[in-house]
């Protein structure tokens, strides 16, 4: 009572004050020292990550004014919300308030069973659906089972055809409206997919996800893809480097434009296969021409800064690297883009 609000040095001078002046033992003092430091630390991380949720707010040089306000709103008054909300009863969640994981993968079955293990115990999860690529392989349903009960379904669904696109398929399993597309080399926190499936709640429209990119086009008429290296001009200090597009390896989508990707241009699905490459762009186009045919013109995509986004490719004993380290992974996508 006392100390008030004096500040920290007030209250250190305080502290040694009473440890020479009194019985107390310095021992005790140090305690109380290091307990109030760390509580003090904790509200300023709190309140930084808010900051930093407010700055990440402009979405590309195509945001409109009015989904940038909506979006200030949102954050200030969920951003420095870090806590993940638990749910003891599953049942108890309505449909709308779910979403479905899709995992698509090849041959990383050490990995696959390190994200199972995780993403099963995420709030509001409804099912995974793990879309099993290696036609030549079967999937590793007995390993999972047999450490059975799990928190949630998790459904394996062995393709005919090794395609980037399988994991764009609307699938009849899918019994929810929001989708949750993550690599199968990528492990997002709870705190992170709980925090942007709110985002994705409230902005359903747009792919609401972790990995943003963009593109630019140059005198030449001719698009390039990249990353904020791309930026021409200085980032201020008070916003993120402006972008295009939000990948799809780690975000949100509605189910809709799911079967809206499964309808597009024969062209376009040709254009991926031989690649093996760009459905996250073209996904992202497809969302883009959504809003345009609209209307109402904007960036297809929502960034959400994450917290704890980690690559789990060094730890795989398969040998399979991701197709982002081939020679020619950004010249495809450039390709692809014009």
């Amino acid at each position: 009572e006392k100390i008030g609000s004096r500040r920290m040095s007030d209250i250190v001078a305080y502290m040694y004050r009473i440890c020479f002046t009194s019985q107390i033992s310095a021992r005790y003092v140090v305690y109380v020292l290091v307990i109030f430091t760390v509580f003090t630390l904790l509200l300023e991380m709190r309140h930084l990550d808010a900051m930093q949720r407010l700055q990440n707010i402009r979405a590309s040089e195509t945001v409109d004014r009015e989904l940038e306000e909506e979006l200030k709103r949102f954050y200030q008054s969920n951003g420095n919300v870090r806590s993940v909300r638990t749910f003891h009863n599953y049942s108890s969640i309505n449909d709308s308030d779910r979403f479905t994981l899709i995992l698509q993968t090849y041959n990383r079955t050490d990995i696959l069973m390190k994200l199972l293990n995780h993403y099963s115990a995420v709030p509001r999860l409804d099912k995974i659906i793990v879309v099993w690529n290696n036609i030549d392989e079967q999937p590793p349903l007995e390993l999972w089972l047999q450490y059975a009960p799990h928190p949630v379904p998790v459904v394996f669904l062995r393709q005919d055809e090794n395609k980037m696109r399988n994991r764009l398929k609307p699938y009849k399993q899918i019994e929810t409206e929001a989708v949750l597309i993550m690599d199968d080399d990528l492990l997002a926190s709870a705190n992170d997919i709980n925090f942007a499936f709110s985002v994705w709640q409230r902005f359903s429209d747009f792919i609401v996800g972790f990995v943003p990119r963009k593109h630019v086009l140059s005198t030449s008429g001719i698009y390039t893809y990249g990353s904020f290296e791309l930026e021409a001009e200085p980032v201020a200090m008070n916003r993120v480097p402006v972008y295009s597009m939000v990948l799809i390896g780690a975000a949100f989508v509605k189910t809709e434009y799911l079967h809206m990707f499964a309808t597009a241009p024969a062209s376009v699905h040709k254009m991926i296969d031989d690649t093996e490459n760009c459905d996250d762009i073209s996904f992202n186009v497809m969302v883009a021409d959504y809003f345009n045919r609209r209307g109402t013109p904007k960036c297809p995509g929502i960034y959400v800064k994450p917290g704890d986004l980690r690559n789990l490719e060094r730890d795989a004993v398969s040998g399979y690297i991701g197709m982002w380290h081939h020679i020619d992974h950004m010249l495809e996508r450039s390709y692809c883009l014009n």
